[in-house]
């Protein structure tokens, strides 16, 4: 189940696809990729982020 961007908390980790290459400290993260990210990066990449799921504990 995918999570609007506005509704994620700043300090979880969730499970995001992404729509453009991304850049977080020195490194690019691909297209198409799944890859675990904190809220507070989420929302300085949302328009970059096709979706967001909950990472499970």
């Amino acid at each position: 189940m995918s999570i609007k961007i506005k509704n994620v908390n700043d300090e979880e980790t969730y499970h995001v696809t992404l729509l453009r290459p991304v850049r977080v400290n020195r490194t690019f993260l691909r297209p198409g990729a799944v890859v675990k990210m904190k809220g507070l990066v989420i929302k300085e990449h949302e328009n970059d982020i096709e979706r967001v799921q909950a990472a499970a504990i």
